[in-house]
């Protein structure tokens, strides 16, 4: 996957967040502190040529370092489905996030990075290392709803039914609520 092209996609998604912050006049512009907390949970579903999809179900706690940076643990579930057969497996890592200042009433764009090791089965992949960009739309006071877009490299040995693959990379989009507090 070409680098430039991996950029071009993560600047539009910043772009097109930021776009509707000038027709807004609701309540308070987003403002985080230091201190608080975010609860995420989010999903995402990969899918490849034939007939394999890979199923995410995730979680994060975000911990705010100050108003712009964030850090936190991740767990996952991915649920591998192929050929009508399903396997599971869980992965665990980090994340950063700096969230990019605006003058929004209720957008908050990000960029990040995000690091995974497997705990094992599906097809047995090590780690995974993403760049990520996005954007939180409030909902209410404390509450938001995620859209992250991703480049994503796996590093390890993919154990297909037909051949073994190394180190893949996957671009993707996940959805999730965040709730601050």
């Amino acid at each position: 996957m070409n680098w430039r092209i991996v950029v071009v996609l993560l600047a539009a998604v910043v772009v097109v967040a930021g776009a509707p912050v000038a027709a807004e006049e609701t309540w308070q512009r987003v403002e985080f502190d230091r201190g608080m907390t975010e609860l995420s949970l989010w999903g995402a579903l990969d899918t490849r040529a034939g007939d394999e999809a890979w199923l995410w179900l995730s979680g994060d706690v975000g911990f705010m370092l100050s108003p712009r940076h964030e850090v936190g643990p991740s767990l996952n579930v991915q649920i591998w489905l192929f050929d009508w057969e399903a396997e599971a497996s869980g992965s665990c890592g980090g994340f950063y996030r700096y969230y990019i200042p605006v003058s929004s009433r209720s957008w908050a764009p990000f960029v990040g990075a995000r690091a995974l090791g497997y705990l094992g089965e599906p097809r047995d992949w090590d780690t995974e290392a993403r760049v990520e960009g996005g954007f939180l739309h409030f909902l209410a006071e404390g509450a938001a709803i995620s859209v992250t877009g991703f480049y994503a490299r796996r590093f390890g040995l993919h154990n297909e039914w037909w051949v073994d693959e190394e180190n893949r990379d996957r671009l993707g989009m996940s959805v999730g609520l965040s709730v601050f507090f």
